[in-house]
């Protein structure tokens, strides 16, 4: 935007001068994109933003989970879905912001391993009766049936003590889908 100005002064003396001012102003704001919104779990991370533009600084709120807060793309990871402003400040020093919110998903799988003491199939003895020290896998099946070609490993563990009781397996999953484990 220019905007002329013209000022005329008068001396005391009744003599007049004029001159000619043009005053260019950048009232532009930066283009500012905080992306689609992502959904995380702990054990993954997310890109958020877009690639940065040349003369534009960027500042992201809240901190919690990011990687970064001065960059234009930082690598998210909340525990809680999170909602992030980022302000991006042009050269001129105006400003913009858009904001991204990424949704914390996570489950979880487990139970115990015991030795089924009165073989009746249900896991009705006592607490002491779990077996650690036993390979525990959790797959994924795209079909729902056990077995075919399309199910994926997806996490291995061995089973412990929790809070005391031993057998104990936990599996984390980030995505909804069927699974099953293996023995």
């Amino acid at each position: 935007t220019s905007v002329t100005y013209t000022v005329t002064v008068t001396g005391a003396n009744g003599c007049t001068a004029t001159d000619v001012v043009v005053v260019n102003a950048d009232f532009s704001t930066p283009v500012v994109d905080a992306g689609p919104d992502k959904e995380v779990c702990s054990s993954n991370a997310v890109l958020i933003g877009t690639p940065s533009i040349s003369g534009v600084s960027y500042s992201w709120s809240p901190s919690t989970g990011l990687s970064a807060t001065n960059i234009a793309q930082p690598t998210a990871n909340p525990s809680t879905t999170t909602t992030y402003t980022v302000t991006a400040t042009g050269a001129n020093g105006c400003t913009s912001t858009d904001v991204v919110t990424v949704s914390f998903k996570e489950g979880t799988i487990g139970n115990y391993v015991w030795y089924d003491l009165n073989a009746d199939g249900i896991n009705n003895e006592p607490t002491t009766a779990g077996m650690n020290g036993v390979t525990v896998q959790l797959y994924s099946s795209n079909d729902n049936i056990v077995g075919n070609l399309d199910d994926q490993l997806i996490q291995t563990t061995v089973t412990a003590d929790n809070a005391g009781n031993p057998g104990y397996y936990l599996f984390k999953v980030c995505n909804s889908g069927n699974y099953y484990v293996k023995f």
